[in-house]
């Protein structure tokens, strides 16, 4: 699941911070409004974590999120596509530092 969320995040131009071994991933957005895109993730459904150092999206994934991945990977793409348009932005923040 975790991998599978990597590889996607990545080809959406979405890079992980480091190199996640377990369940947690964090990804970066490059070039976007961090807060923004995740306020696109939570608008779809999602809780989103947000690491501050370096600014990023995390994730703590289980079993139960294999069935939900292209559909995480869809959204996040919509989120990305608001995110570059402007047309997004940044709400609460749940952040873990």
């Amino acid at each position: 699941t975790r991998r599978a969320i990597q590889r996607g995040a990545e080809a959406l131009g979405c890079p992980a911070h480091g190199d996640p071994q377990l369940s947690i991933l964090a990804y970066a957005t490059p070039g976007l409004d961090t807060p923004a895109v995740a306020s696109g993730l939570t608008r779809r459904g999602w809780f989103v974590g947000q690491t501050r150092e370096p600014p990023g999206i995390q994730l703590m994934l289980n079993l139960t999120h294999e069935p939900v991945v292209a559909e995480y990977l869809d959204d996040l793409e919509e989120a990305l596509a608001e995110a570059r348009a402007g047309a997004a932005e940044g709400g609460p923040e749940a952040v873990y530092a």
